[in-house]
Parts: C-alpha cells; sequence; structure tokens
C-alpha cells in the first residue's frame, strides 16, 4: 500500500557502477542496463511528482582518492535539490550512515528500493530495513545483478517483489500520498 509515509531508495545507480557492470557483469547487456537506469528515473520523477521523498545512495569505497571518489559516486539520475543524498563504504544503505535517523525523522514507514546490485547493495540494505520494522516492495526490473540466475535468486529472498510499471500505476492512482 503506497502512502505519504512511502519513500523510494536507490542504491549504486552511478557512474562508477555503470562501469564495473559493464566490464564485469558480461551478462548484463548495455541494453538491460539501460532499462534499470530508465525504470529508475521514471520512479524518482513520479516521487518527484507526488512530493514524496526519495534516497540517492551511491557507495564510495573508502580506500578511493577524494577525487576519484568523485567521479565514482556521481548519479546516473536527474533530480531535484530535494533528494536525499546518501553516500555509504559498504553495501547496506544503512550501515555507518544516517539514512534510519533520516527516515524516521520523516514519518516513513514503507521503502521501495531498487538498484544494482540485487544480491548486495539491494539486498543488505532489504534485509536491514525489515529489521528496523520497515515495511519494503523491491522493483525487479529497476534492479539487476550481475546475470539473470543471480538476479532470479536474489529477487527470491524478498516478500514484496513487483515491476516497475504496477507500481508506477499504483502511485499515479494514490490519493494518501499528498
Amino acid at each position: 500500500m503506497i502512502s505519504k509515509d512511502t519513500a523510494l531508495l536507490v542504491i549504486d545507480i552511478q557512474v562508477g557502477v555503470k562501469f564495473i557492470a559493464n566490464h564485469f557483469y558480461k551478462n548484463l547487456t548495455q541494453t538491460k542496463l539501460n532499462q534499470i537506469i530508465k525504470n529508475n528515473q521514471r520512479l524518482v520523477d513520479s516521487f518527484q511528482q507526488k512530493g514524496l521523498p526519495f534516497f540517492i545512495v551511491t557507495v564510495a569505497p573508502p580506500f578511493f582518492s577524494k577525487n576519484l571518489k568523485k567521479k565514482f559516486t556521481k548519479s546516473l539520475l536527474s533530480f531535484s535539490k530535494e533528494a536525499f543524498q546518501i553516500t555509504k563504504e559498504g553495501p547496506s544503505a544503512f550501515k555507518n550512515t544516517n539514512l534510519e535517523s533520516l527516515l524516521k525523522m520523516n514519518g516513513i514507514h514503507s521503502l521501495v528500493i531498487t538498484g544494482i546490485s540485487t544480491d548486495n547493495g539491494v539486498l543488505k540494505t532489504e534485509k536491514t530495513a525489515k529489521k528496523l520494522g520497515f515495511q519494503t516492495v523491491i522493483l525487479s526490473d529497476a534492479t539487476g545483478a550481475k546475470n539473470k540466475n543471480t538476479q532470479l535468486k536474489a529477487l527470491s529472498n524478498f516478500e514484496n517483489v513487483q515491476k516497475t510499471n504496477d507500481y508506477l500505476n499504483e502511485l499515479l492512482d494514490c490519493k494518501k500520498c499528498k
């Protein structure tokens, strides 16, 4: 159920992860990766239009120089200044960040989680969110892993999985979102 206590968490849709996906995720085609990015952009645009909070989470390995971190963490999405931007050092968006306090301060109880990679950042963020009492939805076609089998196995770990179009249709019809 979508309501005003719902937030979008976009995990690692960034320049550095795209580079890794292009060079090491041999079975994640450019077409598939572009579709994942497009679906995430549609979600960000819809959350902005509804006035719902969204979080752009990027990973910056601690051993990177400041200059390399800046390039590596550049988001692949366009968004307003209203976005919450979180930089993490490892897979979970909650570990060593202020994400939990920001969610609680904003009265968020439900999370829509998307991004790359489904079997790492998305999975670990979702597991932590559940432990902290948040309701979660994973959008399967707005997430990606290094290959189809890894993606399907990762998706089997989640209770609530939907497609982007189905979710966006619910969001469009949401009367409790403002």
